[in-house]
């Protein structure tokens, strides 16, 4: 009897320890991913709360955030021109943390811990000036990295399967800031051709403005790919896409040569500008 009684209390300790737990209900805007992938780590426990600490003791990054709330003036410190050239992409969360695009802005006093990361993991959740040749410095002088650094398996590529005709697929991206605007690109699958739009903003809303009049002029598209840039992942967006039919895909994270054309287009108009 007494195995009996103890099989059913593990049964119902077992059932218990996979309930759900409660959400807060005040939980109504998500962290950046950026700051999970980072608390997910081993080798970096960082969380939100540690970024928004030493962002407030970082110099350069205190006046970035004056300027965020504020509006950037012509002439900025020259510790400041990296983020002045970037300064249209900055973001704020309400955790105090810094964004670039997706990306969190490390403080100066932890960018050696997330140093830790290898380059292609950190450039897709973190950021500050200079960090590709930080990393590759880093990497250089780790006996470690060197050692495997020929053992890392290739991924394997799975091409889009070929359009059956113009219109049924095509991918969306932007480049810039260029002169202080932005170029929307939309590439149709099957012909190829390229669509370029000047943007005031990469907003959500401003980007349903051009998608609305691109599809009046050549019709709605059954399916659009994006990578998953913050604007393509609101709900605005989303709702757009929703109400008129058309099937939104993401690439994989940190994979840009999933949006092949579109991406390739971006970099020839970079190499142009």
């Amino acid at each position: 009897m007494s195995y009996v009684i103890n099989l059913v209390q593990q049964l119902v300790m077992q059932t218990v320890s996979r309930l759900p737990q409660p959400t807060p209900s005040e939980d109504v805007f998500p962290e950046p991913a950026g700051v999970h992938l980072l608390e997910a780590r081993d080798l970096c426990l960082l969380s939100p709360r540690d970024i928004a600490r030493a962002t407030d003791s970082d110099v350069v990054l205190r006046q970035v955030k004056i300027y965020i709330h504020q509006r950037w003036s012509i002439i900025v410190p020259t510790e400041l021109l990296p983020f002045y050239s970037k300064r249209a992409a900055f973001l704020l969360m309400p955790s105090e943390c810094i964004l670039w695009h997706e990306r969190v802005a490390i403080p100066s006093a932890l960018q050696e811990t997330v140093e830790n990361y290898s380059k292609t993991m950190a450039r897709g959740i973190v950021w500050w000036p200079n960090i590709n040749s930080d990393i590759t410095n880093k990497v250089k002088l780790c006996k470690a990295c060197q050692t495997v650094a020929n053992a890392l398996p290739r991924s394997v590529v799975c091409p889009w399967p070929q359009a059956e005709r113009a219109w049924k697929r095509v991918y969306l991206d932007y480049a810039g800031p260029f002169l202080g605007h932005y170029l929307l690109i939309v590439i149709d699958a099957y012909s190829k051709w390229p669509i370029v739009k000047v943007m005031s903003s990469v907003m959500a809303a401003v980007i349903i403005t051009h998608m609305r009049y691109i599809s009046a002029d050549l019709g709605k598209p059954l399916v659009i790919v994006t990578d998953n840039g913050w604007q393509f992942m609101l709900d605005e967006f989303s709702e757009f896409l929703q109400s008129n039919g058309i099937c939104h895909l993401y690439t994989p994270p940190r994979h840009p040569s999933s949006n092949g054309l579109a991406e390739h287009t971006v970099q020839q108009l970079r190499n142009c500008c």
